[in-house]
């Protein structure tokens, strides 16, 4: 009987702490879930400009295998290529890498960086994907560049902000490397031509 109330209590007390860890983290909408390496959004998908995915003629970019390409309402053709942790550009050029921040083995954090220069594009975290270099435990929301929400991908926060895209697949889901091309993609970065 007393193992049995241990193992309750242990229970209850896990319990209560992730609700304690959310409700602290709650101010920012953090969904802890979306922390992951890779997601069910990693396979192919298709992204549309706003909300409508009605009009597979109105694709703006495909997502096969390892290949990125514009959709048929850009004209088709390969865009970008992702290799593991990197980004090369159509004509095989390594543009962009990703690595993780930090050196805690979290990785809560990684970050897309100019293949050139080093520079830090982006930083993202769970949903949210951040302009430049951010640091846990208080990341700079007023540089918040998107918000992936479902399929959707905001400008900003879900809260005030444009949805931008919408994809086939649940893109808050998705693993970091996808999250980080959608963002090059969206502004340009990486040998992207922008939206």
């Amino acid at each position: 009987m007393k193992r049995r109330n241990l193992v309750l209590a242990s229970a209850l007390f896990a319990v209560v702490a992730t609700a304690c860890d959310a409700d602290a983290l709650s101010d920012h909408d953090l969904d802890q879930a979306s922390f992951r390496a890779g997601g069910t959004a990693d396979g192919n998908l298709s992204v549309f400009p706003g909300t409508d995915t009605s009009n597979p003629a109105g694709t703006i970019w495909e997502f096969v295998d390892d290949d990125v390409s514009s959709g048929p309402s850009y004209g088709g053709g390969l865009i970008l290529t992702v290799v593991g942790d990197e980004i090369y550009d159509a004509e095989g050029e390594l543009r962009c890498s990703r690595a993780p921040v930090g050196t805690d083995g979290s990785n809560l954090l990684e970050e897309l960086r100019d293949g050139t220069t080093g520079d830090v594009h982006y930083t993202v975290m769970g949903k949210w994907v951040f302009y430049g270099r951010q640091d846990l435990p208080n990341p700079d929301f007023s540089q918040l560049a998107f918000t992936l929400k479902g399929s959707e991908i905001y400008e900003g926060s879900h809260t005030t902000g444009d949805v931008l895209v919408t994809a086939t697949k649940k893109v808050e889901q998705a693993g970091d490397m996808r999250k980080l091309t959608l963002a090059a993609l969206i502004d340009g970065h990486c040998g992207a031509p922008g939206l």
